[in-house]
């Protein structure tokens, strides 16, 4: 009769010691790390060759699920490899145990943003052509990215022209969905070149502006369209009524810096013949 009653009593002293484990766990890792980065993390409290569902939401609601070990002591060590955090914003790791029917463990952390992109940034233009009276303006909306897309908010920048002319006005910061917005305007007729610059890397994207004569704007148009406006602007021989457009010929799209190249300027009519004989100057 005794001994019956010792082996209940040991028994009955191994519960708690179970619950505990069962109820215990704990889930640990970063609470921020960079886009494109990996996540390490770690599970305790489980018990020994435990095996536990893992599922990471990313911010647009997506998951990833995956099964995870424990080693003999209840311990999981394992990441989140890079390719599923590209997407900056807050993400959720649960861990549900098989015969636990509470809610899931949760570890919450924050991908933000990784280094400038000068390929993935891009510079948009409300329009591409103004009068050089110096007082319409040509504005134009910088947006930031880094490599894989996510805006890049209170980023510093600055906007240049290629012609010293040409007055630039833009915001210093990048606001919060990483997009400056700014200007420019000229009292100097003829082609501008905008750039942008991120901690001294200019981005790829790099539009080009023409400031017309003041009394001459591009009619766009069958009549003549931007052809037309360049003529007027760029040649003096009013008299060849006959030339529609012009194109240039023999000029490489990449050169090296200093360079002396040579290329042809063709002046054409509306059927796309070559215009002979014309005597304007070239400015």
């Amino acid at each position: 009769m005794m001994r019956c009653f010792i082996r209940f009593a040991i028994l009955w002293a191994c519960l708690p010691v179970l619950a505990a484990s069962a109820s215990g766990i704990f889930v640990s890792g970063d609470k921020q790390i960079q886009a494109g980065g990996e996540l390490p993390f770690s599970i305790s409290g489980l018990m020994t060759h435990e095996e536990v569902a893992v599922t990471l939401q990313r911010p647009d609601g997506s998951k990833l699920e995956f099964g995870a070990l424990a080693d003999e002591w209840g311990r999981i060590f394992d990441e989140v490899h890079s390719l599923h955090l590209k997407k900056a914003g807050l993400y959720k790791l649960f861990v549900k145990r098989d015969f636990v029917s509470e809610s899931p463990f949760l570890h919450s952390f924050v991908v933000i943003p990784g280094d400038f992109s000068p390929y993935r940034s891009t510079v948009k233009m409300e329009k591409q052509t103004a009068s050089a009276d110096g007082e319409e303006k040509i504005f134009f909306e910088v947006a930031l990215m880094d490599h894989f897309g996510n805006p890049l908010p209170k980023q510093s920048l600055e906007v240049i022209s290629s012609r010293n002319e040409d007055f630039v006005e833009h915001a210093a910061q990048t606001n919060a969905y990483g997009v400056a917005k700014g200007s420019v305007i000229s009292q100097d007729p003829g082609v501008a070149v905008l750039s942008v610059l991120v901690d001294g890397k200019p981005l790829f994207s790099k539009p080009e502006m023409v400031f017309h004569l003041a009394d001459e704007g591009p009619a766009i148009g069958a009549d003549g369209g931007l052809g037309r406006f360049l003529q007027a602007q760029l040649f003096d021989d009013k008299e060849s009524e006959q030339i529609a457009y012009f194109t240039i010929d023999g000029l490489e799209s990449r050169i090296l810096a200093g360079s002396t190249q040579t290329f042809r300027v063709i002046a054409k009519d509306q059927d796309g013949e070559v215009v002979p004989n014309y005597f304007g100057t070239v400015r």
